[in-house]
C-alpha cells in the first residue's frame, strides 16, 4: 500500500509542497476552495482587467530565489523570462516602479522619495539585512518552530 497526503490549498506554498511530495513517490491529492490556484500569487478581475496579487509575481525566480531552488529540487524546467522592471505600484500622491536591479532600485527610491530618501534608503538597506537573515535561516532547511535540539545546530 503507497502512501497518500492531501495537502490543503493550491496557494504557491501548497502546489510546492504536492510536488515535491510527489517526487518522493506520495500519491498526492491538493484541494482548494477557490475557483482558481495561487493563493496570494493569484490575480483578481475588476471591470474586465485581470490584475496578478502578491510580489511573488515579481521575486523568486532570480538565480538561487525561492521559486529557482524549488523548481531545481524538483527537476522542474518552466521557461520564463525575468522581467527587468516587473511592476508599478501606485499611492495615492506618487507612482513607484520596482526594478530587478539593485542600482535602478536604489535610484527609483530616492527619486521618488526625495523628500526623504536617507530615511527610505535606510529603511530599505534594513530589510534587505532582514531578507538575507531569512533566507540564510532557510537555506538550512531547518523546519519551524524549532522542535529538536538537533536542528539549532543545524541553524
Amino acid at each position: 500500500m503507497g502512501h497518500r497526503v492531501c495537502v490543503i490549498g493550491a496557494g504557491i506554498g501548497g502546489l510546492m509542497a504536492g510536488a515535491m511530495l510527489a517526487k518522493e513517490g506520495y500519491e498526492v491529492k491538493v484541494i482548494e476552495k477557490a475557483t482558481t490556484v495561487g493563493g496570494s500569487a493569484g490575480s483578481y478581475v475588476r471591470k474586465g482587467h485581470t490584475f496578478p496579487t502578491g510580489a511573488t509575481i515579481a521575486f523568486g525566480l532570480e538565480e538561487q530565489g525561492l521559486l529557482d531552488t524549488l523548481f531545481k529540487e524538483l527537476d522542474m524546467k518552466i521557461p520564463f523570462e525575468l522581467q527587468t522592471h516587473p511592476m508599478d505600484v501606485v499611492l495615492e500622491d506618487r507612482k513607484i516602479s520596482l526594478y530587478q536591479d539593485r542600482v535602478a532600485w536604489t535610484k527609483e527610491l530616492e527619486q521618488v522619495f526625495h523628500e526623504r530618501k536617507e530615511d527610505v534608503l535606510a529603511f530599505w538597506h534594513k530589510l534587505e539585512r532582514i531578507g538575507e537573515a531569512v533566507f540564510g535561516v532557510i537555506a538550512t532547511g531547518v523546519s519551524l518552530p524549532i522542535q529538536r535540539v538537533y536542528d539549532l545546530g543545524k541553524l
